[in-house]
């Protein structure tokens, strides 16, 4: 019979070990929930012709829509990543 390393391992061990994993499957379903909500509200801001920003807390723009862009009379990359005023 094969020997595998964990095998020897406290059941501490073992235990820290499926809690590691644990915790990166909750961290890998959680990224997987964010994305697919942002991909969501992209698809919304694409669709509408309601204007919508993004604005972090230093006002750099992080996200404009369509319809900012013609509200502004910028193109998109002209406004994502920089400062609003």
């Amino acid at each position: 019979m094969q020997e595998y390393p964990w095998s020897t391992w406290s059941a501490a061990g073992r235990g820290e070990v499926h809690r590691s994993a644990a915790a990166l499957v909750m961290q890998q379903l959680e990224l997987r929930r964010s994305e697919i909500a942002r991909g969501a509200m992209r698809g919304f801001a694409g669709a509408t012709e309601v204007a919508i920003l993004t604005i972090d807390v230093h006002g750099v723009i992080r996200f404009a829509n369509h319809a900012a862009g013609a509200l502004f009379g910028w193109d998109l990359a002209e406004m994502i990543g920089h400062r609003s005023s």
